[in-house]
């Protein structure tokens, strides 16, 4: 969610302790380490997160759903990726053909 100030850091927080919360009174554990957190923006204060007493990684981007995104909310880095991934199978069906 949006924390643009410390009221909201502490509900992002709060959110964070009811997942945790809930994960454990359903026996479904949460893999902390492929949890992340991501601050979008040139002028969003990074917040330390924890979920389930672990820390929540804070990371520049990320992949959600195939797309990545980043901090400076660019679709740079997403589209660089898929073209590299093109240019790769180019060159291997030109390596296949040739």
């Amino acid at each position: 969610g949006i924390a643009n100030n410390a009221a909201d850091r502490e509900r992002t927080q709060h959110d964070l302790d009811a997942i945790g919360a809930w994960s454990a009174a359903n026996q479904l554990p949460l893999c902390i380490p492929k949890c992340q957190s991501l601050h979008i923006g040139r002028s969003y204060v990074n917040s330390n997160y924890t979920l389930c007493g672990s820390t929540v990684a804070t990371v520049d981007q990320l992949t959600d759903l195939g797309l990545l995104r980043s901090s400076y909310y660019s679709y740079a880095p997403h589209i660089g990726s898929i073209v590299r991934k093109a240019t790769r199978s180019a060159a291997l069906l030109l390596r296949a053909f040739s």
